[in-house]
């Protein structure tokens, strides 16, 4: 079993507690990035749940898109790149980038919604894509950190 960086294993711990996926991507790197994790946090609060639950793009990946826009956006094309890259990886890894896709349900029907709950299948499904997002960043990080 691979071991767990500090940022991934904060990005989970978040998740666990009262944060959704995208700020449990977005605020292990808010200190390193210059920003106070309690004025981030809420910059992330309407993505969880694929934005809204709307269950569009996944919230983990919204996630690492801010993430790259800091490093990246002062070049749109090297961003677009980078979310590109992402985008792919995250597509390649799960087989989707929408959350509705992920993980297989309607969050729009309350009882699907419960039954998904009760089962676990946002603890089961939603740690994995945090997990690789977070790891997939703190790569692209070291690359420019070279």
């Amino acid at each position: 079993m691979e071991k767990r960086s500090g940022k991934v294993k904060e990005a989970l711990e978040r998740f666990s507690g009262p944060f959704n996926c995208c700020q449990s991507v977005i605020l292990p790197w808010a200190e390193e990035l210059g920003f106070n994790p309690q004025n981030l946090a809420p910059l992330g609060a309407g993505f969880g749940g694929g934005m809204g639950r709307l269950q569009e793009a996944c919230g983990a990946f919204t996630g690492g898109v801010m993430i790259l826009g800091v490093l990246f956006g002062s070049d749109k094309e090297k961003c677009y790149g980078r979310v590109r890259s992402l985008g792919e990886a995250v597509r390649n890894r799960f087989g989707a980038l929408r959350c509705r896709d992920l993980l297989g349900i309607d969050m729009s029907d309350p009882d699907e919604y419960l039954k998904a709950r009760r089962a676990g299948l946002f603890d089961e499904v939603c740690p994995l894509v945090i997990e690789f997002v977070t790891g997939y960043l703190e790569e692209e990080i070291k690359k420019i950190s070279r």
